[in-house]
């Protein structure tokens, strides 16, 4: 969440994240397709923003939701015997 506390160059993403350039690359694309984020270009830097604040709402959401599901599948497991299986 690097542009959660405002705009970045994609080279200060790389150092903050020790990413490659390609790798960094690769996802401002996808999320420049997806309409998640925006740049303005000054010259040959681009600063990349997020497009809408509202995406930290979504993805708290979807994390929890995971975080929820995990813990269904865990004690769904810690039912099981598989000492039985195992032994």
């Amino acid at each position: 969440m690097q542009l959660k506390n405002g705009p970045k160059t994609s080279r200060e993403i790389e150092e903050a994240l020790n990413k490659s350039q390609s790798t960094i690359s690769q996802q401002l694309k996808i999320l420049l397709q997806g309409n998640i984020i925006q740049f303005i270009q000054e010259g040959v830097k681009k600063t990349y923003s997020i497009k809408s604040p509202q995406i930290y709402s979504l993805l708290n959401n979807i994390g929890a939701f995971m975080t929820a599901l995990s813990e269904d599948k865990m004690s769904n497991m810690n039912s099981f015997e598989f000492t039985d299986i195992l032994s």
